[in-house]
């Protein structure tokens, strides 16, 4: 039973002087304010003979948050394009899709990041993108 105190203290101490990490996971030892994560369904996507390509691209709300969110992708290759309809979600559970159009991007896989701005935080999810 003493080493479980023991335990608390130094867990109480470390967070109290580093600060405890908030997200939609876990709550350490403060309550956690607003927060959102995004993820990508399906996370692989391929594009074959210059057909586009799309992923439903989902935004969880946590803590009660429900702020607009903003999206952009980056790691698009040269000669394609990547956009969102729509560009911005509620932050309640919306969702919106992902169109990626090759162009004329030379084949290969890219690992394109999606980012959702809101709130003074951004939060990411990861779309491999093949192009054939």
């Amino acid at each position: 039973m003493r080493s479980v105190a023991g335990f608390a203290i130094v867990f109480w101490l470390f967070f109290s002087l580093f600060g405890g990490n908030c997200g939609p996971a876990v709550c350490l030892y403060e309550p956690c304010g607003p927060d959102f994560s995004i993820t990508a369904n399906p996370a692989s996507v391929t594009s074959n003979a210059g057909a586009a390509a799309t992923s439903k691209i989902t935004v969880s709300p946590f803590n009660g948050f429900s702020s607009t969110v903003s999206l952009a992708a980056s790691g698009t290759p040269a000669g394609a394009s990547a956009s969102f309809s729509p560009t911005n979600v509620a932050g309640n559970g919306s969702e919106t899709t992902l169109t990626l159009q090759p162009g004329t991007a030379a084949a290969g896989t890219y690992y394109l990041t999606v980012t959702g701005y809101s709130a003074g935080l951004n939060r990411t999810a990861t779309v491999a993108w093949t192009i054939q």
